[in-house]
Formats: C-alpha cells, sequence, structure tokens
C-alpha cells in the first residue's frame, strides 16, 4: 500500500532516466552517422630530398616559382606546391615543400624516378653555398589520406585535424583541400600503424584503396597532373599544368629561374591549353598518349594519363567545352571543367561562345566608331558579299556600327546585341561621355598601361589585349611603323625613375594583311612582310611578282 500510495514520488525520477536514457540513444546513433570514411594510401613513386643549411630559404628562392620565405613569415604555412623550371619557362620537376622544426632545414618530395636529376640540379645551382643535398627516402615515406565521398562538384572540404607527432609531418595538401592530407612518416610505419592512430579519434572509419578508386583516380577527377610521366621535364609550361590555379606560382616574389616566360603569359593572358578531367563514355582500349579529337576531325588535345573510365588531358580549353562530344581513338568521352578552377572575370563577355572580348573594348568600338557601313571596300568583306548585301542582325542592333565592325574583324562571329536601339543610346545608358575617342590620343584620367584594343589572329587564333593600333605610338619615342600595327607595351616595363623619361620597350604582334586586309600576327606560320604585311595565302598568290631572293626567302618560311 505503501509503494502505491508514494508511486507519485518516483515518477519524476523515471521520466528523468528515460529522458537520459533517449538522450543517450540519440547522441550514439549520430556519433555513427556522423563517421568519416577516409582511405590511407602509400605513395612509392614519391620520394624525400633533405636540404640542410644557412640559406636554403634564399637558395631555393631563386630556383622554385613559389614564394618559399613564407615559411618564414606565416607559422601556419608547413607546405606548399611549387615547380622547378629550366631557362626557357617549361617544367623540369613538380614538387612538395614541407617546413621542419629546424629553420634551416626544407624536405622537398618529388618524383621517385627524376630523384637523382633533382639532386644534380640542386647542386649544379648551390655554387659556394654551404648546403647539404641528401636523400631521404631511405628513412621517410609519403602517404596520403583523403576522403573518398567529396567529388569535385563539392566545394573544397578538410578533413579532420590529426593529432601531433614529432616523429611525422601531417599537411594538408597544398594544392587543393579536396586532395586530403600529406603524410610524411617514418619508413618503418605501415597501414595497420596509420590506422590504428585514425582510430584514436573514434569517428574515422579507415579503408584501403580499390583498383577501382584510388589516389590516380582521384587526382584525374580533380584534373590534376603528378610525376613525370604526365609532365614530362621540359615539356609542359606551368600554367598549362595549372600551377597558378593551385597556388603553385608567386607572380610577386621577383626573379627565378625560367620567371620571364611564365609572368609574361600570365599579364598577357592568354593560356590556350591546360590540363583537364576527361571522362569516357565509350572507353577506348588504350587512351594515354593519343590525341583527342573533335567530331570535325580537328586535334583538341591530348591523353597524358588514364585509367578505366577516367583520363587527364592537355586540352584546348575553349575549342573542348564547345563541343559535347569528343573522340579518343575508337572511344567516346567529354571534357569536364573543374568546379575549383576560378570563375572567369566579370568584365569579359562571349560572343558565339568562342570569341572572348573585353566589355570596354567594345563601348570603345562604339563611341570610336565613325566609318559608315556603305564606305567599306569590298577588298575588306568576304567574297560573297557587297555593300547593299548586310549581314542580318537583330532588330535590336539595325543601325548598329559596332555589330557591322566586329563581323569585319571576326567574320565567324554572331552580332552582339545592345539594349537600346543605337550605340549612342547605350553610351548614354552606361553614363560614358557622348563624344569620339580617339585610337592614338588617350582620354584624360585614363591609365595608358590598361590594354583595350582586341587582337585576333584570324589564322592561328591568338587573341591578344594591346595598347595601341595604328603607325606613330605615344609611348615610343621618335618611331613610326610603315602600316599600321597593333604594338603591345612590354609587361616588364619598369617605373620610370624620378625626372627622367619613361622607357620605350614595345612589342609589336600583328597588322592588316595588304592583300585581304585581314588581321594577322607577325608569327612566321601566320604572316610574311615584305614592304608590306601579308598574310601567308596572299604572299604566295603574290610570290611572282617578289624578286627571287625573296621568293627563295618565302620558300624556307
Amino acid at each position: 500500500m505503501l509503494h502505491l500510495r508514494n508511486h507519485k514520488l518516483f515518477l519524476p525520477v523515471i521520466k528523468q532516466y528515460l529522458r537520459f536514457q533517449s538522450s543517450v540513444r540519440k547522441d550514439f546513433y549520430d556519433q555513427c552517422a556522423k563517421k568519416q570514411n577516409v582511405v590511407i594510401e602509400s605513395l612509392p613513386e614519391r620520394e624525400m630530398i633533405r636540404l640542410k643549411g644557412d640559406d636554403v630559404i634564399d637558395f631555393l628562392q631563386g630556383l622554385v616559382t613559389n614564394d618559399i620565405t613564407q615559411f618564414q613569415k606565416n607559422p601556419n604555412i608547413n607546405s606548399m606546391y611549387a615547380m622547378f623550371l629550366n631557362k626557357s619557362g617549361r617544367v623540369l620537376y613538380d614538387t612538395i615543400l614541407y617546413r621542419t622544426k629546424d629553420p634551416d632545414r626544407v624536405l622537398i618530395e618529388c618524383d621517385k624516378n627524376i630523384s637523382n636529376e633533382l639532386r644534380r640540379h640542386l647542386r649544379l645551382h648551390r655554387v659556394r653555398r654551404k648546403l647539404q643535398i641528401d636523400p631521404y627516402h631511405d628513412e621517410y615515406k609519403v602517404w596520403t589520406v583523403y576522403d573518398p565521398d567529396v567529388d569535385e562538384n563539392e566545394p573544397e572540404k578538410q578533413i579532420n585535424e590529426l593529432f601531433y607527432s614529432k616523429h611525422m609531418i601531417i599537411s594538408t595538401d597544398p594544392r587543393l583541400r579536396n586532395l586530403g592530407k600529406r603524410i610524411i612518416a617514418r619508413s618503418d610505419n605501415e597501414f595497420s600503424d596509420l590506422a590504428k592512430m585514425y582510430a584514436r579519434l573514434g569517428h574515422v572509419v579507415v579503408t584501403h584503396p580499390t583498383t577501382d578508386w584510388n589516389y590516380r583516380d582521384r587526382r584525374y577527377t580533380f584534373g590534376l597532373a603528378e610525376g613525370i610521366w604526365e609532365m614530362p621535364p621540359g615539356k609542359c609550361f606551368p600554367l598549362e599544368a595549372n600551377c597558378d590555379f593551385l597556388n603553385g606560382v608567386d607572380f610577386h616574389k621577383g626573379c627565378y629561374l625560367g620567371q620571364e616566360l611564365t609572368a609574361r603569359v600570365y599579364h598577357t593572358g592568354v593560356v590556350r591549353k591546360r590540363h583537364m578531367p576527361v571522362r569516357f563514355t565509350v572507353p577506348p582500349a588504350d587512351a594515354e598518349r593519343k590525341d583527342v579529337m573533335s567530331p570535325i576531325g580537328a586535334k583538341v588535345g591530348t591523353i597524358i594519363g588514364a585509367t578505366s573510365n577516367r583520363a587527364l588531358g592537355l586540352i584546348r580549353v575553349e575549342r573542348a567545352l564547345q563541343s559535347r562530344e569528343l573522340q579518343v581513338d575508337s572511344g567516346r568521352c567529354y571534357v569536364v571543367k573543374p568546379k575549383w578552377w576560378p570563375e572567369e572575370d566579370a568584365d569579359r563577355v562571349f560572343i558565339a561562345g568562342c570569341i572572348s572580348v573585353p566589355l570596354q573594348c567594345i563601348i570603345r568600338k562604339v563611341a570610336a566608331y565613325q566609318k559608315p557601313w556603305h564606305e567599306f571596300s569590298s577588298t575588306g568583306m568576304p567574297e560573297d558579299s557587297s555593300p547593299e548585301s548586310e549581314p542580318s542582325c537583330s532588330n535590336r542592333m539595325k543601325g548598329s556600327d559596332v555589330c557591322k565592325d566586329l563581323l569585319i574583324e571576326n567574320r565567324s562571329v554572331e552580332p552582339l546585341e545592345l539594349l537600346v536601339e543605337n550605340e549612342n543610346d547605350e553610351i548614354e545608358r552606361l553614363q560614358l561621355p557622348n563624344e569620339v575617342v580617339s585610337e592614338t590620343k588617350k582620354p584624360a584620367g585614363e591609365d595608358e598601361r590598361v590594354a583595350k584594343i582586341d587582337f585576333r589572329c584570324y589564322i592561328c587564333g591568338m587573341r591578344e589585349m594591346v595598347h595601341y593600333f595604328g603607325t606613330t605610338p605615344a609611348f615610343v619615342k621618335g618611331l613610326q611603323f610603315r602600316e599600321s600595327t597593333y604594338v603591345l607595351r612590354d609587361p616588364f616595363q619598369p617605373p620610370p625613375p624620378y625626372r627622367k623619361p619613361k622607357a620605350e620597350y614595345f612589342v609589336a604582334i600583328g597588322s592588316h594583311c595588304c592583300g585581304c586586309h585581314k588581321t594577322v600576327c607577325k608569327d612566321n606560320e601566320c604572316s610574311f612582310f615584305y614592304v608590306n604585311t601579308y598574310c601567308l595565302p596572299c604572299a604566295r598568290q603574290q610570290m611572282s611578282n617578289f624578286p627571287l631572293e625573296i621568293q627563295q626567302k618565302l620558300h624556307k618560311q
């Protein structure tokens, strides 16, 4: 009776106990659901080199593409991606540099097959520095740890931080966080030892790599090349290997071996080929080192590495993205633009999906264009065109000269649509001064070092932004060209000294053919110069009118 009479006293205790049990059960299931799958994989094709000495940072600063002085300035940087280049600016070795507790010691991870060549390269440039360059593969091995559930479409995701050990170097992959972590462990450590250490975290499930999914497949998924098989020494450029996208190049560090061409390509902004992921819809028998072809038979790129259904290729970006399906030998594939690539500049518009024209260049054409459509000579138009047969434009572009100007320079380009009836209204809408801007005279307050004239060779397709088109560039004293020329200021021109005239360095990259009036570059494969510039087809047609000496020169070209 006492129990029945006092049962109300026990109800709060029982309810609290049940709530505790349910919360414990819920936390347990939540922890099970949050368990992270990771793959630990050994990389036997990678080796370590140790550099030790007082001048190790200054020594490497003049040889690698990245700014290694960040090891001294930023204590949070433990590793960085960098490349060694030759004097021509081509990639010799791709490496990952690691900082150690000793500020005078740096570890270099490189391909196993070129470890001896890299040490020889370092000794060649050591000169009189007191540096020790030793192989380190007998003491340490390279491992990678990554989450197989992360794909290339997800934002960058970092694997949970690990423990700290004085016998290991554990660092997030400096190229891309989705690649996971790099572990430099002693040679006597095996997979089971690393798995036990990971098991201490409690929420991690460690697995082995499989033949269908491993580190190589993962790299191909994101479009990353590694090692001499995919980047043969002296063959590719660092920007073609996406070194600028992978935090591997510092364009403000100063001079280093191969810096000139790398900086020039970066500042001119023309990188036509890059490493990109390739997916097979119909896998070929053997895809490595095979050409990637478009449906019309044009070469788009080359496969530099392949697995069962994934591959990595050196691809012409614009051509590949225009084609939905490509061909490799007997197989079919398509190219994927990685999500981790930086987005394109917002101030560039794309016409017909193939030619990139800066917006300010189009507005400049709208403001500066004066020549009526009917005044164009027939030599500056397609052979089957006439002044009476205007190209078809949309209703919004009728009467707009900028459309006709673009059609003459790039005949394969469809007209650009303005948002208003004519160019004057467009200028007023954009709040631009409604006055004619001269090609040779810059407006007040405008930066003369900003290139605003679009140049495109109709033969090779080279596209460039130049500073001047005409015969007498204002930034070059006492110079007058024979013909109107596209002139680019030297991107390496230093600031002028105090009370001294400006430097007068320039690059003439192209002009108009005096026969067909098409735009051509100065490359020997596109143009020929005799008194005036000719495109190669026109030069061969006019060859009989040239002197014999000039004809022989044209034959050799």
